[in-house]
């Protein structure tokens, strides 16, 4: 006796936007906007900005030249009123999107103390997603080389305590103002290096007043001990 299993399955169809569509959501929000000007109605409160810091690497510590590398990338958002849309003139589930950085506003973040140049982390050719109700969300990633100084007294056993600061020239602090969504680093990603490891309770992120807005993140870095 032969068994069959018999399987039903059920199909809907469902309406998605089209090309079209999306092309029409972007020439609508496109139209008028003035991407030199910051979010905000009201131009007297300041734009805040979400920010957490994903760290991926630690790639180098070098204590002869101040120096430490890392790999991490930054989760950015804040809301622009402008960029927003009602997703029942696209069939209801045109929710969100992608725009260009050269497109609409985004914080021209700076690493403040570099080693070498500055370089801004958001360009224009990275993109970030957009949501109908206006939320902005950017995930750029980089490679971080700043100055760090050390201090070797307890060599080969020491701690060496680095900072990266960021900043936007061009806005005081009452303009923007950068609120971390977590007290810490996130090393959810992170990959331990050979010889050096964060000390993970100390790297935190917070923010200072330097004239502008910036905000550092923090972390102790210690030798591992090689020795048998």
């Amino acid at each position: 006796m032969k068994a069959f299993l018999l399987i039903l399955c059920s199909f809907q169809c469902v309406e998605g936007y089209s090309i079209k569509q999306k092309a029409q959501l972007h020439a609508n929000l496109s139209s008028g906007y003035d991407r030199m000007i910051r979010p905000g109605l009201n131009q007297t409160v300041p734009t805040i900005i979400n920010i957490n810091f994903y760290l991926t690497s630690l790639e180098e510590f070098a204590m002869e030249k101040s120096k430490m590398t890392v790999m991490g990338s930054f989760g950015l958002e804040w809301t622009d009123s402008r960029l927003t849309w009602n997703s029942t003139a696209f069939d209801g589930d045109l929710n969100q999107t992608s725009l260009f950085v050269s497109n609409i506003w985004a914080p021209y973040f700076i690493l403040f103390n570099p080693h070498h140049e500055q370089m801004p982390i958001l360009s224009g050719e990275q993109s970030c997603n957009v949501y109908a109700n206006g939320k902005i969300f950017c995930l750029p990633s980089d490679r971080f080389v700043v100055i760090c100084s050390n201090s070797i007294d307890f060599y080969p056993f020491d701690t060496q305590n680095c900072t990266l600061r960021f900043y936007v020239p061009g806005y005081l602090a009452s303009d923007i103002v950068f609120q971390p969504l977590s007290p810490t680093i996130q090393m959810d990603y992170f990959e331990e290096n050979g010889q050096w490891f964060f000390n993970c309770p100390g790297g935190s992120i917070d923010e200072q007043d330097i004239s502008q807005r910036r905000c550092g993140k923090a972390t102790e870095v210690y030798e591992k001990d090689t020795t048998d």
